[in-house]
């Protein structure tokens, strides 16, 4: 974001005399302890979420129901561009916790918000096969007192790994019991 972009969102942000968003700003200041542009982002999806459920109407509080969050979290991500912004719902979680705790709805609807799904590419790898953790250790160099230390950590990690229930127990490794594998014997000064 750029430093006149930003001034002009602050000057913008503070020109509204809105009791609930000073109110609001107030709560996330003191009560939250956020960032002035963590503020201002907070109060945008909220100011938002307001204007898609009331228009220029209006607001009556009492009236938002957990339908109004889920129409308006879909209207979010439903652009043609993929939404990759996963702080809407963590926003709106914010300022419907604020409207509750200030009595300014009768119903909590902080859990009715939408959770952002955490999607990770398929092409991530989430293990190593033992041959890739065996290249591993092989590669590791053990000529300094550093490469020692790294490979022991190297070795820690892959025996925390393999000491789960669902790993073979043949492919365990001796270490809980004292004795470390003859493979390892006399690599480790």
């Amino acid at each position: 974001m750029r430093k006149s972009q930003s001034r002009i969102e602050r000057k913008d942000a503070k020109s509204s005399n809105d009791p609930l968003k000073l109110e609001y700003e107030d709560y996330l200041r003191n009560q939250r302890g956020l960032s002035e542009r963590t503020i201002y982002h907070c109060w945008r999806f909220a100011d938002r979420f307001l204007h898609f459920r009331f228009g220029g109407k209006t607001r009556d509080l009492h009236k938002i129901a957990p339908t109004d969050i889920v129409r308006f979290t879909q209207h979010l991500v439903a652009r043609g561009k993929p939404f990759r912004d996963k702080t809407p719902s963590t926003h709106l979680r914010n300022f419907f916790r604020f409207l509750f705790k200030s009595a300014k709805t009768n119903v909590n609807l902080t859990p009715t918000v939408p959770r952002v799904a955490q999607k990770y590419a398929s092409s991530l790898l989430r293990h190593l096969t033992p041959e890739q953790v065996e290249t591993l250790i092989a590669a590791v160099r053990t000529d300094t007192a550093i490469g020692r230390r790294n490979f022991a950590m190297v070795l820690l990690l892959d025996w925390i790994a393999r000491s789960g229930s669902h790993c073979n127990p043949d492919r365990r490794y001796r270490l809980a019991r004292g004795r470390a594998p003859r493979s390892w014997q006399g690599t480790i000064a």
